[in-house]
């Protein structure tokens, strides 16, 4: 790395910096991973070759062997502290990628105006005591996880045996860097002495050739193929104020808020793949999360209640198989197809924290909240199909309409499905059993052709994240211990509770399945820990 600055470059107030380097970067791993499942022959020994049955022994080894360099050049100017440019260059080259296509370059800059400083405003200063408007533009690469270019065979044992396996996934035919380009303009300004700040930002990014794995026939001899996929596009906003609302020499108050709302589309994928599932529950029939181009990316899909003209849910009668025309039950009529039943990306989110200080204690809090988006519970499908959400309890507990057994008994434990019904010709008015009307209306742990929609949920919160109580001890206290140059006790929670949600029975609302792209699916995942601990901090 090497950088020339010259200060005072042609004219007065005019800086410039110029930085050339050379990066190279190699990774040579090697791992082995091994277990026996059977019984240890001397207890409590953990060793690999302490085991009665050596057919069990199960043993992987993975190889890694990366070589990058890159050549990156920087230019940096700026004038009198107020105008500031920056341009960069950068070309990297990557092993995991085939010759034709293993380099790539690409350019950033950004730029930033202090008009504050530039400009005498006068008594407007009083108001806005600094402001700065900025853009910036800029490509990024990132190369191919390695070994993905040709068939890697996995060898193991069986029997004794030697065995060669073929992969399951069909390497690409022409793989290529995943690139983004981004554009980002902005604005931030301090308000009346710097009392208030704000700080707003517009980007657009558009990220292509994404490399990605989609399903094949099994027909093929694989399960998947490697392929960089088309381009997406993400435009948003950010914004965030913090303000100084009270300041006395034994009392302070400090609040912060940011927001932020993110639209995320799908422009195009790889030719000739009309659709990239993302993420599913039991498959066609079930719920789950597809990638169209022209589509907003997060759109959940599932079969729904299929209306008639009228808007109206069709109720079907359920014939007892003996050939009598004896109806034992009534179920919706479902679409045979799958539809939009929701959306999981939000509307907003964001945080709010306060600071306040009272002479040598502090109190700080800080709430996240997340406003629209929805989720598809596989957790409530299940309670409610299962009979074991409290909802169900009611009319199987004689809250319900009189229902008559087929031996002739009855309860009060009937119910009657919302709708028309095409068989009968007139609303709905059959009574069943809540077996018939929770059971087969709700689906979570099957493909069964059910109403997904039922368990679609708009997902807003408000939960306080963190709350902390801090005391500072005094420094005349602190002088006397001859030790201590600072000290402070704090008791702090984490993950405490929400103060608002929009899920039903307690559901949990960050419970969603795993951190990848399927954000909308939502099943036997566990809830967040709630922590509370304390802090001592000291300086000597």
């Amino acid at each position: 790395m090497a950088t020339v600055h010259k200060e005072n470059f042609l004219t007065d107030g005019f800086n410039a910096s110029a930085t050339f380097g050379y990066n190279e970067y190699s990774t040579n791993s090697a791992g082995v991973y091994a277990y026996n499942r059977s019984a240890f022959r001397v207890p409590d020994i953990y060793s690999l070759s302490n085991y009665t049955n050596e057919l069990q022994l199960d043993v992987t080894e993975t190889r890694n062997d990366i070589q990058s360099y890159s050549y990156v050049g920087l230019l940096d100017l700026s004038y009198k502290n107020y105008l500031f440019f920056q341009l960069t260059g950068r070309n990297d080259t990557n092993s995991t990628l085939p010759k034709n296509n293993n380099s790539t370059f690409y350019p950033s800059l950004n730029t930033s105006f202090v008009f504050t400083d530039a400009f005498d405003l006068g008594s407007a200063s009083d108001v806005i005591s600094y402001g700065t408007f900025r853009f910036a533009w800029g490509k990024s690469a990132n190369a191919a996880d390695p070994y993905l270019l040709d068939a890697v065979y996995d060898t193991g044992t069986f029997g004794g045996q030697t065995t060669i396996t073929r992969p399951t996934e069909i390497p690409p035919n022409d793989l290529t860097f995943q690139t983004s380009k981004s554009t980002e303009v902005g604005f931030a300004l301090g308000l009346f002495k710097n009392i208030v700040n704000v700080d707003f930002t517009y980007y657009d990014i558009l990220s292509e050739n994404q490399i990605m794995k989609s399903a094949v026939a099994l027909s093929s001899g694989a399960s998947k193929v490697i392929f960089n996929s088309g381009a997406l596009s993400n435009k948003g906003v950010e914004m965030i104020i913090k303000a100084d609302v009270f300041s006395t020499d034994d009392f302070s108050w400090n609040v912060s808020f940011n927001a932020a709302k993110n639209t995320n589309k799908v422009v195009s994928l790889a030719e000739g793949v009309e659709e990239q599932q993302i993420a599913t529950v039991f498959g066609a029939l079930g719920a789950y999360m597809k990638a169209s181009p022209g589509e907003n990316y997060g759109v959940i899909y599932g079969t729904d209640f299929e209306l008639d003209d009228q808007g109206r849910k069709q109720v079907m009668n359920i014939y007892n198989k003996d050939g009598s025309g004896e109806v034992i039950g009534t179920q919706y009529k479902i679409t045979s197809d799958v539809v939009p039943i929701g959306n999981a990306a939000p509307k907003l989110t964001g945080g709010i924290g306060n600071n306040f200080r009272y002479k040598n204690f502090r109190l700080t809090t800080l709430m996240d909240y997340k406003l629209g988006g929805d989720i598809y519970s596989i957790d409530h499908a299940v309670a409610m199909g299962s009979g074991i959400s409290p909802e169900t309890a009611e009319a199987r507990n004689g809250g319900g309409l009189a229902y008559t057994y087929p031996d002739g008994t009855t309860d009060d434990v009937g119910m009657i499905m919302d709708g028309y019904n095409i068989d009968d010709e007139r609303a709905n008015d059959r009574v069943i059993h809540p077996t018939y009307y929770y059971g087969i209306t709700y689906a979570g742990w099957s493909h069964f052709n059910r109403a997904r929609s039922l368990s679609i949920f708009e997902n807003s919160w408000v939960k306080m994240r963190e709350l902390s109580i801090t005391y500072t001890f005094p420094k005349s206290l602190l002088t006397k211990t001859k030790i201590f140059q600072t000290l402070s006790l704090s008791a702090v929670g984490r993950n405490l509770f929400y103060i608002y949600t929009t899920l039903p029975q307690h559901l949990n609302p960050e419970a969603i399945n795993g951190t990848g792209n399927g954000q909308g699916l939502q099943w036997s995942a566990f809830p967040s820990m709630r922590t509370i601990g304390f802090n001592l901090k000291a300086g000597f």
